[in-house]
């Protein structure tokens, strides 16, 4: 068996069989088996985790339906009985092989159910249990379907039942059992084909007796072969449709089952009746010792030949739930035994024919009688019939019984909440605005707002925001909120709020903006009005006290604590683009103005580039009117006064665009930003002639030179003094 840990390097090496032998590498159905190990240990639980434990797990089975599936071949029919291992002990290809019996759709020929499993060899007779559902379901689905001979990318029935056998591997529960793997193939069945095959799988299952009521483990702990609740039930089976001639209306409803079945009635179409009983029943060990309430109660006998399986149906009469709020069904069990089956309460709609469980429990739960409250809130307004489906186990120590039924209804709600309060507009653009209000109450819970705009509804939501779009520009709306809640009470309508669109941007510049100058931004408390571009690969970042990447980045501000920067760690390098918007700045009333700001750029030699870019046309097209590019600045804040004189008597927008290089140590960071009426680049120099005239020392020959330092000049005299020079 192939079922080595992930990365391991397998070698396999097939039995011999027979006298004289023959080596099972040659029969092509034990080689797909033996792979089939690794793929279904590997995907049930995830790598590694054993999770094939139990004697119903359907490893054996798993891959004997890979080696029959991969080796169907053109012209096979649901009608080809298939043997395994026929070759290696010398049978035909017509033989069973090392199976009980061939794989076939034909119950003539493998009539294997559910029941038979605690009679079937562990582990090859219980895989060969499932591998015979798997190949009814594999043949169901190519009669639709057809059959593809190319396994890799055909669509035919044989590559759907791959797939969801394959993908229901994944899903599959640790230590499963039979139900557990029905159940994860048709969890996959939801995941890649929408649901399109859910009654192909479920009467494919039911047929062979793990349909809707079947339970793989009944004794807790890990799934055994022993302990199986079989059931022939299809959860697409058509149902018998309610016929409710006459309906029960008036609540509190009450049934003690004394001595009748009152207006219940014992189901058809299922295996045996519910029986009416007063003091304990005849199996000991099991069952209640008294009613509940008064003598009599009704109760599910699991002796023979009752036990095993088997399904017993009781329906209650049709109830008019109109105009009631809060219905509720309210019972009390008693389920005590070794072998206890499982009791479900089920409903279903006048009009409808599914049975819909609300409340179910398996097993022991002890010899005392439980209560029940099953909120049967989903049908009030509507006529609806109730069930108790019981279904026994194994054994006759599995007696069910019920007492003391009520359906119990609370008034119905008829007080409104209270109207929304507070109703506001914020964010208002050209075609957005965002409306906020006061949240109202209600004797029993709001459930939704609905939000108007005029008479019409803009919809419905539970949070006390809602964003309005789609408006027009230079336009007046009125909008208010009303609240609703479960019953369906609507209350008065809130405030109305009267809400104006921005107008169009004209030409030339973008809305409003900055007006008052100077203007100035260190960002100690946020970005102020500067926003984050959309459409780049990385946003600026606010800090202060340094950036997390050593050798890089500012240590402070450098006017205050706070600065903005654009760290340059992976995954932000190489070549991504981080870009800040600035406000708006309106020069319509100014004659002169600049910007100003300081720049960090310390690291690597490959910083990749800083720009200041300007847009007058409400960000359409960007100029560059400054950049910085390449190697470290030094670890020190340079200032920059850039002259905006050619946007003065317009709006101007702003943006910092940083593309980063090819480094990490490359944080780059703005600080001190400001826009002013006054000031500006200082005035250019004419060529001016300086004379100096130095004093002679004696002995002492000199030369005068220019040492910049920063935007000043030094002057120097270099001496030479005995054996050195120096500078004065």
């Amino acid at each position: 068996m192939l079922h080595l840990r992930d990365g391991s390097n397998p070698r396999m090496q097939m039995f011999l069989f027979t006298n004289p032998t023959r080596d099972g590498d040659l029969d092509n159905v034990i080689i797909a088996h033996e792979y089939g190990h690794g793929i279904s240990t590997r995907l049930v639980g995830g790598p590694n985790t054993n999770a094939l434990g139990g004697s119903e797990q359907m490893g054996e089975g798993w891959s004997d339906w890979l080696g029959l599936v991969l080796t169907i071949r053109q012209g096979d029919d649901r009608n080809t009985a298939r043997g395994v291992g026929t070759y290696a002990i010398g049978q035909p290809t017509t033989g069973a092989g090392i199976r009980p019996t061939r794989y076939s759709t034909d119950f003539a020929v493998n009539g294997t159910d559910y029941t038979d499993v605690p009679s079937l060899v562990v582990p090859h007779g219980v895989g060969y249990g499932f591998a015979t559902i798997l190949w009814d379901m594999t043949w169901d689905l190519i009669d639709p379907e057809g059959y593809d001979s190319n396994l890799y990318t055909g669509t035919g029935g044989n590559n759907i039942a791959m797939a969801l056998v394959i993908e229901g591997l994944k899903n599959t529960a640790n230590n499963p059992g039979y139900v557990s793997g029905r159940n994860g193939i048709l969890q996959a069945d939801q995941d890649l084909y929408g649901g399109q095959y859910n009654c192909l799988i479920w009467d494919a299952f039911a047929k062979r007796g793990v349909g809707v009521d079947a339970v793989e483990n009944t004794n807790g702990g890990t799934n055994t072969n022993n302990d199986q609740i079989a059931s022939f039930t299809s959860a697409c089976d058509d149902p018998t449709p309610i016929n409710c001639e006459s309906t029960i209306a008036s609540f509190p409803y009450n049934e003690g089952f004394e001595n009748t079945l009152g207006a219940w009635s014992q189901g058809t179409g299922d295996d045996f009746d519910w029986t009416l009983r007063t003091g304990g029943t005849p199996s000991s060990s099991t069952g209640p010792a008294g009613a509940f309430e008064g003598t009599h109660y009704i109760y599910v006998e699991a002796s023979s030949p009752n036990f095993g399986g088997k399904t017993t149906l009781l329906n209650s009469p049709c109830f008019n739930l109109s105009g009631v709020a809060n219905p509720t069904a309210n019972f009390h069990y008693q389920m005590t035994g070794n072998s206890v089956g499982t009791i479900r309460l089920e409903a279903r709609l006048d009009a409808e024919q599914t049975w819909t469980e609300v409340w179910s429990k398996t097993g022991d739960q002890g010899a005392a009688w439980v209560s029940a409250n099953v909120s049967l809130l989903a049908y009030a307004g509507e006529t609806v019939q109730l069930r108790f489906r019981a279904t026994t186990n194994t054994s006759w120590q599995g007696d069910i019984a019920i007492d003391a039924f009520s359906l119990t209804t609370t008034n119905p709600d008829t007080q409104a909440p209270s109207a929304p309060s507070g109703l506001s507009a914020s964010g208002t653009t050209q075609t957005t605005t965002n409306l906020s209000w006061n949240a109202s109450t209600d004797n029993v819970g709001v459930t939704g707002y609905e939000v108007f705009r005029g008479s019409t509804s803009l919809g419905t939501v539970t949070a006390t925001t809602f964003n309005v779009t789609g408006l027009t520009a230079s336009t007046t709306y009125s909008f208010s909120v009303r609240a609703k809640d479960a019953a369906g009470n609507v209350s008065a309508p809130s405030n109305n709020l009267s809400v104006t669109t921005l107008s169009v941007t004209p030409p030339g510049g973008c809305t409003g903006g900055i007006t008052a100058f100077p203007y100035n931004q260190s960002f100690e408390s946020g970005l102020g009005g500067w926003t984050q571009a959309t459409g780049d690969d990385l946003n600026w970042t606010r800090d202060s006290g340094g950036t997390p990447s050593s050798n890089t980045g500012p240590t402070s501000g450098s006017a205050g604590s706070w600065y903005v920067y654009v760290e340059a760690s992976s995954p932000n390098y190489p070549s991504k683009r981080a870009i800040l918007n600035s406000p708006c700045f309106n020069l319509s009333s100014v004659s002169q103005a600049n910007f100003t700001f300081d720049y960090h750029m310390y690291g690597a030699n490959d910083l990749g580039s800083i720009a200041v870019e300007a847009s007058n046309n409400n960000g359409s097209t960007w100029t560059t009117i400054w950049s910085q590019s390449g190697v470290s600045q030094g670890n020190v804040w340079k200032s920059v006064n850039l002259d905006l004189s050619s946007y003065v008597g317009n709006s101007v927008q702003l943006r910092f665009n940083r593309l980063t290089g090819n480094t990490w140590q490359a944080d780059i960071a703005i600080d001190n930003v400001g826009v002013s009426s006054t000031g500006g680049p200082q005035p250019s120099c004419s060529n001016v002639t300086l004379s100096l005239t130095f004093d002679n020392y004696p002995g002492r020959n000199g030369m005068v030179y220019c040492k910049w330092i920063g935007n000043d000049c030094c002057l120097r005299r270099h001496l030479w003094i005995s054996t050195r020079w120096l500078n004065d």
